[in-house]
C-alpha cells in the first residue's frame, strides 16, 4: 500500500510542471484569441451585410410596386451598426441610404405629376392678380380644378384696384405658385376679388 501511494505521488505533476502548462495555455489563448475574435467579427459583418441586402431587396420591390411609404421606411433602415465591426462600412451604407431616399423622392414626385388627379396651375399667382375674377375661375375650371369658390376681399376697390378683379388666389394653404406647381384637382381654391 505504501508503495502504491508513493508511486501516485511521484506520478503527480509538480508545481513547476503545472506552471508551465498554465503558461502554455495562456500563450495559446493569447495567440488564438485574436483569431477567434476575428472569426466572430467576420461572422457578425457577414450577417449584417446579409440583413442589409435583404432590406435593400425589399426596398427595390416596394419601388417597383410604387409603394413609396414602404420604400421610404426600408431606406431608413439601411444603417450599418458599427458595434458589429467594419466601421468602414458606415459611410458606404450612409451613401446608399441617401441615394435611395433621393430616388424615392424623385419617383414619388414623378408619380404625383403624372397622376390623373394632378392639375398644373394654368397661370402664376402674380398673373392672376388684377385679372377678372370670373376669367380666373373659368381658367381654373378649364384646367381641371373642381373645388373653386369665390370670396369678397377685405379691401374695397379703389383707383388702383378695380372692381371684380382678383386680389389673390389661395390654393390649399399657399398664395404663391407658378405654372410649374401642381395640385390635386380637389384642392380647395378660393379666389378673392375686389367689390364696391
Amino acid at each position: 500500500k505504501e508503495y502504491a501511494y508513493k508511486r501516485k505521488i511521484e506520478n503527480r505533476p509538480g508545481l513547476l510542471e503545472c506552471i508551465v502548462v498554465i503558461a502554455l495555455l495562456g500563450v495559446f489563448a493569447g495567440v488564438l484569441s485574436p483569431y477567434f475574435m476575428s472569426l466572430s467579427e467576420t461572422k457578425q459583418k457577414e450577417q449584417q451585410v446579409e440583413y442589409l441586402h435583404q432590406i435593400e431587396t425589399e426596398l427595390q420591390i416596394a419601388l417597383q410596386e410604387e409603394d413609396y411609404d414602404t420604400a421610404y421606411f426600408k431606406a431608413n433602415q439601411l444603417y450599418w451598426d458599427p458595434a458589429k465591426g467594419g466601421s468602414g462600412y458606415v459611410k458606404e451604407w450612409d451613401a446608399r441610404r441617401a441615394s435611395y431616399l433621393q430616388i424615392i423622392e424623385e419617383k414619388k414626385e414623378e408619380a404625383e405629376r403624372n397622376s390623373p388627379d394632378t392639375v398644373f396651375m394654368p397661370s402664376s399667382s402674380s398673373t392672376f392678380k388684377g385679372a377678372s375674377y370670373a376669367d380666373v375661375v373659368m381658367q381654373l375650371k378649364n384646367s381641371g380644378f373642381t373645388n373653386i369658390t369665390t370670396q369678397a376681399a377685405t379691401k374695397k376697390a379703389i383707383f388702383i384696384r378695380k372692381k371684380n378683379t382678383v386680389e389673390h388666389v389661395l390654393v390649399g394653404n399657399t398664395t404663391s405658385f407658378t405654372t410649374e406647381d401642381y395640385f390635386n384637382k380637389d384642392t380647395p381654391i378660393i379666389v378673392y376679388y375686389y367689390t364696391d
